[in-house]
Order: structure tokens, then C-alpha cells, then sequence
């Protein structure tokens, strides 16, 4: 990163002093590089343990530190945390995936599956060319489903077949919306969903 290659051509000891002065404020341009240098020494310091497998860490002392949080995500078993560092994060930045998926699990966790899709539809839209975040999508849905008519909560199990109706339009629009180009390369974009997933696609829709 480029916190630690500053820290790596910080020349702490041997370096020799640069006078800036402008203006007569040499005094005021040294003290403002001593706290570049002091800021660039304490974020490197910081990363070390994210380096090291210590995520947790880092992410205390570096709260602003997007890659050490989305692992420290991942690793949280505490449903509570995780969901309270997810709705920090999202306030940061809208379109991470890891940051919806936690939120999602939590509120299905919570039998909400009207937010639970929400959620995983946002998920959905930050990586909209990977397929099996679509097909995680439907399962979710589907259980959600099936949860809601179990407890006789047939409006929420018609709201859930909306978001299930809506993913082939995704697919449809992300498809349209590809440059031509994409469609001529070596790897290119896959937009089906398996054939399991479209009947149980169907299935869901038709219920």
C-alpha cells in the first residue's frame, strides 16, 4: 500500500534537512512535514498486524482502512458486531458487497426477509456480472419464502416474489448495458443462471 512504501523510504536518521521557507514561514512548512512523516510512520506501523493476519487490530487503529475491515468482516462470528460494522461501513461506502451480504444474514437472521432482500439486492447490484451471487440471491428468496407462508405471511411472501420476478430484468438490463466488446472477448461476461436455478426461479414465481 501506499502508506507502507512511505514508511519504507522514511529516512528517520540519516536523512538530511530540506529548508523550505516561503514567505519567511520556513518553521510553519517544517512542522507540517513532520506530521506528514509522523501520520505516513503511525498508518504503517498500523498495518502491520492486517499484514500479519491480525485484521481486528488494524481495524482499530486504522478505522478508515477499507481492505482491513472487509476481512475483519468476513471473520466476525458475532452476528450483533458484524451487522454494527456493516451499517458503519455502508455509510462510507455504498458498494461493498461484504457490508449487504452481513447485513442480509442478520436480517434473516432476524425472520425480516423483506430488509433481508433489500440488502442482497444491493449486494446483487455491486457485482452484477457474478452469477452466483444471483443464485445465492434466489435461495435466499426462496427460504424466505417458503419462512413467510409457513407463519401465514402471505404479503410478505408476495413482496419476496417481486424482488424473485425482478432478477431476470436485471440480467436483461446488465446485458443490454454491456459494450459490444464484452461480448467479443476470450472470457465472456456469463449472465445465465444453472438450470437448477431457474426452476426453482420458476418454482417460487409460480407458487
Amino acid at each position: 500500500s501506499i502508506w507502507m512504501l512511505l514508511v519504507l523510504v522514511l529516512d528517520v536518521y540519516k536523512g538530511k534537512e530540506i529548508n523550505i521557507s516561503v514567505g519567511g514561514r520556513r518553521a510553519f512548512y517544517k512542522w507540517m512535514a513532520g506530521i506528514v512523516s509522523a501520520g505516513a510512520l503511525y498508518a504503517g506501523i498500523a498495518m502491520l498486524p492486517f499484514k500479519v493476519g491480525n485484521s481486528g487490530l488494524t481495524v482499530k487503529l486504522l478505522p478508515f482502512y477499507t481492505e482491513a475491515q472487509v476481512v475483519y468482516l468476513s471473520e466476525l462470528s458475532d452476528m450483533e458486531e458484524a451487522e454494527m460494522l456493516a451499517k458503519k461501513m455502508s455509510l462510507k461506502n455504498k458498494y461493498l458487497p461484504a457490508v449487504y451480504d452481513v447485513l442480509a444474514a442478520a436480517a434473516y437472521g432476524r425472520n425480516d426477509f423483506i430488509k433481508m432482500a433489500e440488502y442482497k439486492r444491493q449486494s446483487v447490484l455491486s457485482q452484477k456480472y457474478n452469477t452466483e451471487v444471483y443464485e445465492r440471491y434466489v435461495l435466499l428468496l426462496g427460504r424466505g419464502i417458503i419462512q413467510a407462508h409457513e407463519r401465514g405471511d402471505l404479503r410478505t411472501a408476495a413482496e419476496l416474489k417481486g424482488y424473485a420476478l425482478e432478477i431476470r430484468e436485471i440480467l436483461a438490463d446488465v446485458a443490454k448495458s454491456t459494450d459490444k466488446l464484452a461480448w467479443e472477448i476470450r472470457d465472456k461476461p456469463e449472465l445465465k443462471l444453472s438450470r437448477v436455478t431457474e426452476e426453482y426461479l420458476k418454482w417460487m414465481i409460480e407458487w
